[in-house]
């Protein structure tokens, strides 16, 4: 329905959660919810494997951000990029509350001599996987190594930079393409046993 004459217009999910009444960022809460839900939920499969743990943590990303408009710390303003904040939020919960274990054995690859080298793999926007099922690649995915996995996630399907990856993770950008690398060439080794026709590549 058109908007009448007269009537204000709504502000945005993202200005009404944080400047909005009570009724008003609650409505913006559950809008936000609905968009954000579901990529949050995949990117969350992807670093903890759980289906109901990541269902944990989506769900407590959205209180950290029902917590941060309705009580904001001294000096800080609204969040202006929603979706960015509850990457942040779930990328720290996973490595730092619910697996502090898995985050501590993140080394960085400063003797690595991947570490001054560039990722060579193809760019997300090249990736073709050639399969019967795109989830035979996601199987694979989901079988190496915690920081190889968070890695590759955040870079293929967030379409995170170099830099942000670093900055996100807490990683030198030679071991974010270092891990890349090697998560990159794992996966391929895993798709190519599996089935032959199932492998990386640029498309044609």
């Amino acid at each position: 329905m058109d908007q009448q004459v007269g009537q204000p217009i709504p502000p945005p999910p993202e200005e009404a959660l944080f400047a909005g009444t009570n009724p008003q960022r609650r409505a913006a809460l559950g809008e936000l919810m609905a968009r954000f839900g579901p990529r949050l939920y995949a990117l969350a499969r992807h670093l903890v494997r759980s289906p109901e743990l990541a269902e944990e943590l989506v769900q407590e990303c959205f209180v950290r951000l029902w917590q941060r408009a309705i009580h904001p710390p001294p000096q800080a303003g609204p969040v202006l990029k929603v979706y960015g904040y509850l990457r942040r939020v779930l990328v720290n919960l996973t490595y730092h509350q619910h697996r502090p274990d898995a985050a501590a054995g993140w080394a960085t690859d400063a003797a690595d001599p991947l570490a001054d080298h560039a990722d060579d793999g193809p760019a997300p926007a090249d990736l073709l996987i050639r399969a019967e099922s795109a989830g035979r690649a996601m199987e694979a995915m989901d079988r190496l190594p915690d920081d190889q996995r968070t890695v590759l996630a955040l870079r293929v399907l967030e379409g995170r930079s170099y830099q942000q990856l670093a900055d996100e993770l807490g990683w030198p950008i030679g071991t974010v393409m270092s891990r890349l690398h090697r998560a990159r060439s794992a996966l391929a080794e895993m798709l190519e046993e599996s089935e032959p026709k199932l492998r990386l590549r640029r498309p044609s």
